[in-house]
This record gives C-alpha cells, structure tokens and sequence, in this order.
C-alpha cells in the first residue's frame, strides 16, 4: 500500500495528493479507515492531531508537523497507553537544509504546490490569503526565492 494523504482543508487537493504518489485521499470530515503504523499530520486543522492519533497502531509513531491557530487538544491516556511515540515539527528546520540543495540542484520541482515565485524583497506584498487573526499562516502557498543582483 502507497502513501496516504489526509488534508484537513478538503478543498479539491486530490489531485495533489495524487501528484505525491498518494493513493489515497482522505479529509477531516471522512477520515481513512482503519489504522497505521505511523501517522503524519501535516496540518492547520486543530482537529486533525485527535483524529492523527486516533489511527495509530499500538507502539506506533505520530509526526506533527505545523501547528494550528488554536488549541488542539489529545487525551494523552491514549499516547500513553497506546505506546506511541509523537513528534513535532514547528517549521521543518530540521531538514531545511537538505530541502534547500534538492530544490537548489532540480531534484525537487515546487510548481505544483507554489502559487508564486518572487523575490524576497516583494515577498511580503505578495503573500495571498494573509492569516486571519487566530489562525496560523500557511507556508505552502508562496515560495520565495532570493534572486541574484544583475
């Protein structure tokens, strides 16, 4: 079985996931069946971190990637009696690095998921759909790219 794809927003990302090699695709309102070795939400969505360890296999593994703008509550009965090991991400730092030489050097091509390319100096005013008070800032939408003097 492939990857799965789970998105709280549910507006229309199917054929991303499939572009990702998902073969599934599932939202917050029609979660996937069943359960997982491991589980990665990679979310806004503050009902996604319950619904993420809900599907967890016993002794499993939980990332968490991003963090919503408003509390995301867990029983934590279920992290510990499950024996699950969770993990969270704010930002990815860990792997930016790495991330930068793969876009740097083509093995990673972001058309599909960046709506726009600009300098860093226009970034700002460019953003589309600045986060409403209340609500974390989406980081997936705009790619902004320092561009070389000359």
């Amino acid at each position: 079985m492939g990857p799965r794809c789970t998105s709280g927003a549910g507006q229309g990302p199917e054929e991303l996931a499939a572009g990702f090699g998902a073969s599934g695709y599932w939202t917050a309102g029609d979660p996937p069946p069943g359960s997982y070795d491991a589980v990665v939400d990679c979310t806004d969505d503050h009902r996604m971190p319950a619904a993420a360890l809900a599907r967890a296999e016993p002794a499993g593994r939980l990332v968490y990637i991003g963090i919503a703008g408003v509390p995301s509550p867990i029983d934590s009965r279920d992290l510990v009696l499950g024996d699950l090991t969770a993990i969270g991400i704010l930002g990815a730092s860990a792997g930016l690095g790495p991330a930068i030489g793969h876009y740097a050097d083509g093995r990673v091509d972001p058309s599909r998921i960046v709506a726009v390319t600009v300098g860093l100096d226009d970034a700002a005013g460019r953003w589309p759909g600045r986060s409403a008070p209340g609500r974390a800032p989406r980081s997936t939408s705009t790619h902004a790219a320092r561009t070389s003097p000359g």
